[in-house]
């Protein structure tokens, strides 16, 4: 998996309790977070669920050549534009399977799906979509090897979702009040670097 906040977190939780094996990409390694709401029983709060932890920058090539599964688990911001392209895909196993899907990225500056799908022979997987909605006349609607859903992966739409929605409202009002710091909490320059 290419990044490891709360979306990547539970699905290195996911894929252990099914008995995968979870390589990690990311840019700091992984260390236990604190700053996420985490409802006891998911996610990975103390950060020891990887079997192996590669650097991006570093370890990039080997990480990707490790995978048959790469799910991309970055949040969609200028940093991450652009991040995943040709020689990404190139690195991969020709069986492995991109799943690009969590966070309605641009990881790959709207081609890597694409190039994947039509020129490197690679199979992809796609909920969320920086083009939202995707367009009708989108090539990727054509490609045998793409499977696209209608943003339907989260889990917003679960009885759970509102209680725990309640939860993290019900902390972040005790938080600020005890002068704590928030959970959850996107900065200024998280949303300027969307």
């Amino acid at each position: 998996m290419w990044g490891y906040g709360g979306i990547g977190r539970e699905i290195a939780r996911l894929a252990k309790a099914l008995g995968l094996t979870v390589h990690v990409l990311t840019r700091s390694g992984v260390k236990p977070r604190r700053d996420d709401f985490t409802p006891p029983g998911t996610g990975d709060p103390d950060g020891v669920l990887p079997d192996r932890v590669f650097r991006q920058g570093v370890d990039d090539r080997e990480f990707l050549a490790s995978l048959d599964f790469l799910i991309l688990a970055l949040p969609r911001a200028k940093t991450t534009t652009g991040l995943i392209g040709e020689a990404e895909l190139r690195a991969l196993p020709k069986t492995a399977f991109v799943t690009e899907s969590c966070s309605r990225p641009d990881h790959s500056g709207g081609g890597a799906p694409a190039s994947a799908a039509r020129g490197l022979d690679r199979r992809a997987a796609l909920d969320t979509h920086y083009y939202y909605p995707m367009p009708p006349d989108h090539p990727l609607w054509a490609f045998p090897n793409v499977i696209m859903t209608p943003h339907i992966s989260g889990a917003d739409k679960s009885n759970r979702f509102p209680t725990l929605m309640g939860e993290l409202c019900v902390e972040n009002v005790t938080r600020h009040r005890e002068g704590r710091p928030l959970l959850n909490v996107v900065s200024r320059q998280d949303l300027n670097d969307v």
